[in-house]
C-alpha cells in the first residue's frame, strides 16, 4: 500500500516530541512520503535572486510528519531505506541559495553580503541581485 503525505508547516513554538503523529506506518510497509522544500515554496523557478532577498522568515521550516511506526517502542532503533528521491513531476527542479544581508543573512554575509540564487541544474555563476547594493 502507497501512502502520500504532504508537508505542513509547523508552529514555531511547538516542537516534534509535542507534535500529534501525522499518518501510522506499519512495519516493514513501503510509503511515499511527497513533501515541499523547507520554505513552502517560496522561491519560484524564475532564476530570480528576489526570492531569496525577500523570503518570509517566519513562514520556514516545513516538515514532514512525524510519523508512527507500528510496534516501535521508545529506544528502538529503526532502519529506514530511501529506495528514491524526485522532485514532484510538475516542479522538476531544485534551488541553492544565499540570503541577503538585510534579511538574515548567513555565516559567510560578510563575504557574500547580497541575495544569490542557483536554479539547478545551475548556471556557471551566481546571478546577483540587479538592484542590491555591493
Amino acid at each position: 500500500m502507497v501512502r502520500k503525505s504532504i508537508s505542513q508547516p509547523l508552529e514555531p513554538a511547538l516542537t516534534p516530541w509535542i507534535v500529534p503523529f501525522f499518518e501510522k506506518i506499519k512495519d516493514g510497509e513501503i510509503v511515499k512520503i511527497e513533501c515541499v522544500d523547507w520554505t513552502g515554496g517560496q522561491i519560484g523557478n524564475n532564476d530570480s535572486a528576489d526570492d531569496m532577498k525577500n523570503i518570509d522568515l517566519t513562514k520556514i521550516h516545513y516538515l514532514s510528519g512525524p510519523f508512527e511506526v507500528e510496534s516501535a517502542e521508545p529506544g528502538d532503533v529503526l532502519v529506514v531505506e530511501i529506495q528514491d528521491v524526485q522532485p514532484f513531476q510538475d516542479q522538476p527542479w531544485g534551488f541553492t541559495g544565499v540570503f541577503d544581508k538585510d534579511n538574515g543573512g548567513g555565516f559567510l554575509d560578510e563575504i557574500y553580503p547580497n541575495a544569490y540564487i542557483f536554479p539547478h541544474p545551475h548556471p556557471p555563476t551566481p546571478k546577483p541581485l540587479a538592484n542590491a547594493p555591493t
